[in-house]
């Protein structure tokens, strides 16, 4: 009877572990799972912001460009317009009368 009793012990005991491994094994799995559709988010998450850097990068180096091309004109334009705007020398105004 004794026997019998261990033997009843070991089997409810073997099942008991049996039953938590299939839990522990699909605990894993559903993190496994959980974890695998993380990286598809983020990788999908990365290819987005990756191409709305490029999409900025290409915009900054357009505005640069714009902005050198203005800067160069204005230097160009500069020169002339000071000759232009100087206006009578002081000596030249001393032929007019004083009020």
């Amino acid at each position: 009877e004794e026997d019998h009793e261990e033997a009843v012990k070991r089997r409810r005991r073997l099942e008991k572990n049996r039953q938590s491994a299939h839990l522990s094994r699909e605990r894993k799995r559903n993190q496994v799972d959980r974890l695998q559709a993380q990286v598809a988010q983020l990788k999908h998450d990365n290819m987005s912001l990756a191409y709305t850097l490029s999409v900025y990068h290409a915009e900054m180096q357009r505005m640069q460009e714009q902005l050198s091309k203005l800067t160069d004109d204005r230097t160009r334009a500069l020169p002339a317009a000071a000759s232009t705007a100087d206006g009578p020398t002081a000596d030249q105004h001393t032929d007019q009368p004083t009020t």
